[in-house]
């Protein structure tokens, strides 16, 4: 190779170094947002929540977007929650996003509220079942996002649909069922607190394991005219155990075994055999938050961006379940075929 050869090699060399550095830098100084889940995405909630951010973020190039799971859903100790949250700390340090979008409550807990105040960061919660007052995010500089509620409004429309109609509404009798994971008593609070009227909420049963679990849901049937079910994947098979029940085979036992309706606080009870639920939308809450990360990072100062709340709610329904739904209106129906989600 002669001399002239070999200085064409080494120009292209440096050109193509050179253009590497040139995007790096470029890149590394691009705005970066760091969107931080609480569990993985083999739950159908967090995978449509991702739906959301992406149908807003879609493929922009004026800022980096980063993804991190906490998978606390699969490792519910709180040792691991601890261990996980020092680690996504570090990461933060590292990647230093201008801001973080912290979905559910895990992500809160041990991640998004020490950086409450922070000049440098900015937290956009979502998905969050808790109060602002829990995590310290009332009168705060930096922090804004979006709550997670249950529809209950349209779950006590909805009810009278399902029970026996020989019974008037006065008289109708509700159980809340649910495991003891953080998400459940954080839901149990606000539906203790709604305003049930002419219905009524007897009791709320929380267990740890599936024992426990068939016997509150026989039981139910000789206490109430409507359960309701808003998680049930922190079950155990018995006391002591430390893996988890699979939720399909919680949710066909239970409707096998029911004497009463069964109506849902998340989509996925009718994913998992269960007949009718009303949830808050998951997409709703990656896309406002999104839509606030957009905001924040052209200008708007946090303190402009108001806290929002859960407004759109999904149905879910199955469809080849006609005992307890035969009397919904048909516009349930029309709306959970809509949204793909009527299920045979």
């Amino acid at each position: 190779m002669d001399r002239l050869t070999r200085s064409g090699h080494i120009l292209k060399i440096f050109f193509v170094l050179g253009l590497i550095a040139y995007f790096v830098s470029f890149n590394m100084q691009k705005p970066r947002i760091l969107i931080l889940h609480s569990y993985n995405t083999d739950y159908s909630w967090v995978r449509t929540v991702n739906q959301g951010i992406n149908g807003v973020l879609g493929n922009r190039t004026d800022f980096a977007v980063h993804w991190q799971y906490m998978n606390t859903k699969n490792h519910p100790s709180i040792e691991y929650k601890q261990k996980m949250g020092v680690l996504i700390r570090r990461l933060i340090s590292h990647l230093e996003p201008e801001v973080i979008i912290a979905v559910d409550d895990d992500a809160q807990n041990y991640v998004a509220k020490f950086y409450i105040d922070n000049p440098n960061i900015k937290i956009i919660f979502s998905g969050v079942n808790a109060t602002l007052q829990d995590y310290g995010y009332e009168d705060t500089k930096n922090v804004t996002g979006v709550l997670e509620r249950v529809p209950l409004d349209a779950c006590k429309d909805v009810i009278p649909y399902l029970v026996d109609p020989k019974i008037k509404e006065s008289d109708i009798r509700i159980i809340n069922l649910g495991d003891k994971s953080d998400t459940v008593m954080l839901d149990a609070k606000s539906i203790l607190e709604f305003d049930w009227a002419p219905l009524n909420l007897i009791d709320s049963v929380f267990v740890d394991n599936f024992d426990d679990w068939k016997s509150a849901v026989l039981n139910a049937a000789t206490r109430a005219d409507c359960l309701f079910i808003t998680n049930y994947r922190q079950l155990t098979r018995t006391d002591g155990a430390h893996t988890f029940v699979p939720p399909g085979e919680v949710m066909r036992w239970t409707m096998e075994n029911t004497k009463i309706p069964v109506l849902g606080g998340n989509i996925f009870v009718v994913e998992d055999g269960g007949n009718l639920a009303l949830a808050a939308s998951p997409a709703e809450q990656g896309r406002v938050a999104a839509e606030m990360a957009l905001k924040i990072l052209a200008g708007t100062p946090t303190t402009k961006i108001p806290v929002a709340q859960t407004n759109d709610y999904l149905v879910a329904m199955r469809d080849s379940d006609l005992k307890y739904l035969s009397r919904l209106p048909k516009v349930y129906r029309a709306f959970a075929r809509g949204l793909g989600m009527l299920y045979h």
